[in-house]
């Protein structure tokens, strides 16, 4: 028993269409992968969601390299090159210049956001200082509490004087009541 052969038609409602792009879009990046991978192919995906969102995959090589290949082809090549299932709505493309400027822009654009996501010399030493002084300032935190630990487990070597012994005598019978209250209370 097979699958029922799907009419090729244009989802009238946009969020069925929005839907069926987002889970068959997974599917044609993953089958552009193994092509890529397999036949060690440069590979360049471009698709626009219904809702305008742009959506990239390149291979091995940057989809801007791939394009500008495209893009250097001679004209006959690259109508050549240009495959619809339907021949009629088959068009070459006019416009090289325009193509050229738009591949420059996205090569700035990527660009811009290399540098964004790089760690600035500077943004990172002041980083590493906020760190050192949080470790600082952690550490000391550490010790204190230690210290307030010791209270409820002295070590009887380290206490030398009997206002010590004393001392922890009471935290101890403070602490004794504050768990029997509790215990009432609960």
């Amino acid at each position: 028993m097979g699958r029922v052969k799907l009419e090729l038609k244009r989802i009238e409602k946009s969020t069925n269409r929005q839907i069926t792009f987002s889970k068959r879009k997974k599917g044609l990046i993953k089958k552009a992968y193994e092509l890529s991978t397999l036949c060690d192919i440069d590979l360049a995906l471009l698709m626009f969601s219904p809702s305008d969102r742009l959506c990239l995959f390149s291979g091995q090589t940057r989809i801007e390299d791939v394009l500008a290949r495209y893009i250097n082809l001679p004209d006959q090549e690259r109508e050549n090159a240009i495959v619809f299932p339907d021949q009629s709505k088959r068009q070459g493309i006019q416009n090289k210049e325009y193509l050229l400027r738009t591949l420059e822009k996205l090569k700035i654009e990527d660009d811009m956001a290399l540098q964004i996501n790089e760690p600035r010399p500077e943004a990172t030493n002041s980083n590493v200082e906020e760190l050192e002084q949080e470790v600082c300032r952690l550490q000391q935190q550490l010790q204190i509490s230690e210290e307030e630990l010791r209270k409820f487990e002295p070590d009887p070597m380290r206490l030398t004087s009997m206002e010590e012994i004393e001392a922890c005598e009471a935290n101890l019978i403070n602490t004794l009541t504050r768990v029997v209250q509790r215990r009432n209370i609960c």
